[in-house]
């Protein structure tokens, strides 16, 4: 077993979240953790995996 991540950077996390979500419910996938700030820090983010199981 292995573990892999890929990350996306993105100028709006929220409508990138949006579109996502509009992706999720055609080609399958889920939202792990909705678009907005990690605490503590402040970055913002939204995570998902896609249909084959990759999580973003």
């Amino acid at each position: 077993n292995a573990y892999a991540q890929i990350a996306i950077g993105t100028d709006d996390v929220y409508k990138s979240g949006e579109v996502v979500k509009i992706a999720n419910q055609e080609l399958g996938g889920k939202i792990t953790r909705e678009a907005g700030p990690l605490p503590g820090i402040g970055t913002k983010i939204v995570s998902f995996l896609d249909p084959d199981g990759w999580k973003t």
